[in-house]
């Protein structure tokens, strides 16, 4: 997972109840990532998304069918969506939190894989980007920095529901 850095001191400390306890750096999504903790302690991520979701009735009402449709998508190659709402006039999208780095850092510490790792990587990801059409979602642009490599594999973190405004 890229780097997590402090909240800035305009960021909301709390969403829904999700406590913010860092900003995730060079994460792709469709607005703000956070690191934030479940009344469990258990690490997840959580996304704001841009105010179109919530700029009108129409707009509230997708979000919610995308986001129902997101929690649908199969976990075993992909950050599983655990949670989504509406707080403050915000909404948000919460996703499993993925330990690793992403391949971009992995490639740039590391090196290329290759062999078997290369083979697992790509079969890892294929899974994970066919999961996320199967549940009738589009992965936007996508590149190594959506790919963590996590103790169970590659898993595609990158995944979004589709603007309000039109199909990505």
């Amino acid at each position: 997972m890229p780097n997590v850095a402090p909240l800035h001191a305009n960021d909301p400390r709390r969403v829904g109840h999700y406590l913010l306890t860092g900003r995730i750096a060079e994460m792709p999504a469709e607005g703000s990532v956070f690191l934030a903790a479940t009344a469990n302690q258990n690490q997840v991520t959580l996304t704001l998304l841009d105010a179109d979701w919530t700029q009108n009735g129409a707009a509230r009402d997708r979000f919610t069918a995308e986001a129902r449709a997101a929690r649908r998508v199969a976990p075993f190659c992909t950050a599983r969506i655990i949670d989504a709402g509406l707080d403050d006039g915000l909404a948000y999208l919460v996703r499993e939190y993925v330990a690793g780095p992403s391949l971009t850092e992995f490639v740039a510490d590391q090196g290329p894989l290759r062999g078997s790792s290369l083979a697992a990587l790509a079969v890892g990801t294929a899974t994970g980007v066919a999961a996320i059409h199967q549940a009738g979602l589009v992965h936007g642009q996508f590149g190594p920095e959506h790919v963590v490599l996590g103790v169970s594999g590659p898993r595609v973190v990158g995944f979004g529901i589709t603007p309000p405004y039109g199909a990505a």
